[in-house]
This record gives C-alpha cells, sequence and structure tokens, in this order.
C-alpha cells in the first residue's frame, strides 16, 4: 500500500525486510517483483514518474492484485491517454478479473496506438476468446505469433483450444500438434489431439504414432501407456491395446483410464460381461469425473442393450 500511495522508499525498504525475513515464505517472491520493477526502473535514469507507476500497476497483477493494478493504471491514464504499456497491463488486468469486453476495450486502445506489438495482442486474443468472439480471438492469436509471441507454446495451445470449440477439428489436431513439437513433455499436451483423432475425425493410424511419441517422452507415466493402449483399442490392435493397457495399471493401478478402455476392447470384442466389469471398475475409481461419467454411460447402455435383447426374445417366444 505504501507503493500504491507513493511512499517508494518506505514500500521498498518494507519488501526489503520481507524478502529477507525467512518467517516471510510465501511472500518472497511477490515481494521481489515489486523491488524489481523498482530496480528496472532506476537503470532507467531519466525514466518519468508514471513509468514507475505502470512497473508497479504490472507488479500488483502478476502478484494476484489487479483490482489495485486497475485502480493505479486509471490515474495515470485520465492524465495521458496514449501511454500504450499502460493501457496494455489494464487489459491484462480487466483479463484477470474476468472483466473481457473492458479487456477488450484496453486492449484495442493499446493495439490503435501500436498495431505490431505482439504481448497486446496475445492479450487481446485472450480477451476476445473470454467474450465469445472466437473468430476476431483466432485471427488476433495468429498475428501475435507472426510477430514472435513468446512463449509461443501459449500462443499454439490457446489457437487449438479455439479450434477445437469451432469444430475446426483438422485444425485443431494440427496446432495440438504444434504444441507437442514445442513442448512434448507434457503428457497432458496429448490427450486431446489423440481424442480428435479417434473420436471426432477417425483417423486411429494419427493417434497411434502420437501416442507412441507420448511414450517415447513419458517412459514412466502410465497415462502414456493409457493413451497407446486407447489408440490401439481404436486401431482394432487387440494385443498391442491390452499390452499397454494393463502396463498402465501395473504402473498405477488406481488409475481409472485404462479400466475404461479395456472395457471399450473387450465390449468391441463382443465379451460384455467382462467389459461391465471394467466399467463398473473405472466409475468406482473416477466417480463423477469424465472418465467415472463415460463408464457409467457404458455401463448402462450395455445393460439396456442386455434388456432390450430380453424382451425381443420374450416376444418371438
Amino acid at each position: 500500500m505504501a507503493l500504491f500511495f507513493g511512499e517508494y522508499e518506505r514500500g521498498r525498504n518494507l519488501l526489503t525486510s520481507a524478502v529477507n525475513n525467512e518467517n516471510s515464505v510465501g511472500f518472497n517472491e511477490q515481494a521481489q517483483k515489486f523491488i524489481n520493477a523498482m530496480d528496472e526502473f532506476d537503470r532507467y535514469q531519466a525514466g518519468q514518474h508514471d513509468h514507475l507507476k505502470v512497473l508497479i500497476s504490472r507488479s500488483y497483477v502478476q502478484t494476484g492484485y489487479p483490482q489495485i493494478s486497475k485502480a493505479l493504471l486509471w490515474d495515470i491514464l485520465k492524465e495521458t491517454r496514449t501511454y500504450r504499456d499502460a493501457w496494455i497491463i489494464l487489459g491484462y488486468s480487466y483479463l484477470k478479473l474476468g472483466q473481457f469486453q473492458d479487456a477488450v476495450d484496453a486492449l484495442e486502445e493499446a493495439k490503435n496506438q501500436d498495431p505490431e506489438k505482439p504481448e497486446t495482442l496475445f492479450y487481446l486474443g485472450l480477451a476476445y476468446a473470454g467474450n465469445d468472439q472466437i473468430d476476431e480471438a483466432i485471427e488476433t492469436l495468429e498475428l501475435a505469433d507472426e510477430n514472435g509471441y513468446e512463449p509461443k507454446v501459449h500462443v499454439e495451445q490457446k489457437l487449438a483450444e479455439l479450434y477445437f470449440q469451432k469444430e475446426d477439428y483438422e485444425k485443431a489436431g494440427e496446432k495440438y500438434e504444434d504444441v507437442i513439437t514445442l513442448n512434448s513433455s507434457d503428457i497432458n499436451y496429448f490427450v486431446r489431439p489423440i481424442y480428435i483423432y479417434i473420436e471426432k475425425t477417425n483417423k486411429p493410424e494419427k493417434a497411434v504414432a502420437l501416442a507412441e511419441k507420448a511414450k517415447i517422452h513419458n517412459p514412466d507415466n502410465p497415462m502414456a501407456y493409457n493413451l497407446l493402449g486407447w489408440a490401439y483399442v481404436a486401431n482394432n490392435d487387440f494385443i498391442n491395446a491390452k499390452k499397454n493397457l494393463e502396463k498402465a495399471i501395473k504402473y498405477n493401478d488406481t488409475f481409472d483410464a485404462p479400466y475404461l478402455n479395456l472395457g471399450w476392447m473387450y465390449e468391441k470384442q463382443g465379451k460384455l460381461d467382462t467389459a461391465k466389469t471394467l466399467y463398473k471398475k473405472a466409475y468406482e475409481m473416477g466417480g463423477n469425473s469424465p472418465v467415472g461419467n463415460l463408464a457409467a454411460d457404458r455401463y448402462n447402455s450395455l445393460l439396456d442393450r442386455e434388456q432390450n435383447q430380453g424382451f425381443m426374445v420374450n416376444i418371438f417366444n
């Protein structure tokens, strides 16, 4: 609060004490962001007072106080409407607050002042997405990527999500693969594109290839073997499917997804009692998770099928 009211030296001293205090664990990193902002300002000997306030407002939003950042920035913008960086951070503050139309307005103002700054374009794309302006979001994020926004993986990830939301599954799959090219060590990046190739575009061979890549980069992760087993089930390669799904369970016998996919494998083979047992197990482990709910749906679907078959037998007997 000392910084908010312009007491910069007092604020710096208090924050430095927090960083050096062993009992302030959890606040050290936050305090350091404000100190870094003031150090950055000090490197510019001819820096303007408003520049320091903008740097401090950035620290507020970085540390989870976008409301304070917003108040400080509006104080600056009342006097200087052409301060591009103030508009950018204001837009980012509105993003953090979930006020997407206000974020769009602030970031469009920043874009008007500098149409090519990649940070402006990235945050504006996020603001459009939050405001359900999907086409505008995609166009702006693609432009941010062209202008060199870093880290690039964040742009590609958001674009993949937006194409998926638009149900443009071909383009979404391409973007997810771009994400994996940039970061193949995060197993979570593999899940959605494999789902797309299995459930949306009917390309199980691509799912297998991608799952093999997941296993190479995550050889000790049970999810990698689950994804590979799932892809092999979709490809009707039940031998390799079973081998990989059982390996996933060996790594973690409380992991719900491999039981679901084993159930699907046995269902495709017509071994419905075994499939039901596995679906039930997946539900018991997953509960109301997406996996648990899907397992329950498939279990109930098999029950309904058996009951309908029994009803037909009774009619004809």
